[in-house]
Parts: structure tokens; sequence; C-alpha cells
């Protein structure tokens, strides 16, 4: 399991406490967005972890926050390795 720190970015906190993600899913979702070079936005609703809805929320809230949905999703780590790299 990887070393995230959940409460880094408002981001995390508005797929937690708005879309009720789980750590997990999140924690899959920013490891397949890392593998794929894609937005984390895209990699939740390829996988099925958000709704099409929920994916247009998390859209709108990002505009409003001005967040930056490209950018780096090692930005959301907390700056340790992962446990295991090996086990991704």
């Amino acid at each position: 399991m990887t070393n995230l720190n959940y409460s880094l970015t408002p981001a995390i906190a508005f797929l937690k406490q708005e879309l009720s993600l789980s750590n997990a899913s999140i924690e899959m979702a920013l490891r397949y967005s890392d593998r794929e070079c894609g937005p984390l936005p895209t990699i939740l609703l390829k996988y099925g972890l958000i709704s099409v809805e929920q994916f247009d929320r998390l859209f709108t809230w990002l505009q409003r926050e001005g967040a930056e949905i490209a950018a780096p999703v090692s930005a959301a780590w907390s700056g340790e390795p992962p446990a295991d790299p090996e086990g991704w």
C-alpha cells in the first residue's frame, strides 16, 4: 500500500467528502493516473469509480477552485516512496 497523505490537497478532500470515495479508490486512481499519465478525473471515470454526474461535479469544483486538473499526480504524495513499488 502506498503512503498517501489524503489531507494534503483540497481535491482529495473533495473526492472523499463530496463524492464519498474511499481511500482505496483514491489510491488506486492516483496510481493509475501516474502510470497512464492521465488526469485524475478521467481515470476515476474510466475505471467506474465515479459516475458521469460526479465527473461533472468534480470538473465544476475544479474550475471554481481554479485547480490544475493536469497537475502532476505526484503533488498528492506525502513525500514518502511507496511501501512496495513492485506491488503496483
